[in-house]
């Protein structure tokens, strides 16, 4: 079975935390956990297969909104099962200029 290539993006972590800056709309930013920054880490290295598991409130979101913001010509796909959540989700990708269709 040939193995897929997938697309890394050509990114830096300058560039990363600047991402992160504009989707927080912050200067100073950081981390919340050093899981989510190693999580963050892999996702712009395109490892595969990646399961990140962070309990509420650790920043699960930024791991999909960043990427989306640094690499618009790809589609993200991000099933959400609550209301709430959707609406609270749908308002940070909005502020952070982001397009989207829900």
């Amino acid at each position: 079975m040939q193995k897929k290539r997938v697309k890394q993006l050509n990114t830096s972590k300058k560039k990363v935390y600047k991402a992160i800056q504009q989707v927080l709309s912050r200067l100073e930013v950081s981390f919340k956990s050093f899981k989510q920054e190693q999580a963050m880490h892999a996702i712009i290295a395109s490892q595969t297969p990646l399961i990140v598991m962070l309990p509420t409130g650790e920043g699960k979101s930024l791991l999909f909104i960043v990427p989306a913001y640094l690499d618009n010509t790809r589609a993200t796909i991000i099933i959400v099962l609550y209301q709430a959540l959707i609406n609270n989700l749908v308002r940070r990708i909005r502020d952070s200029r982001i397009n989207y269709i829900k």
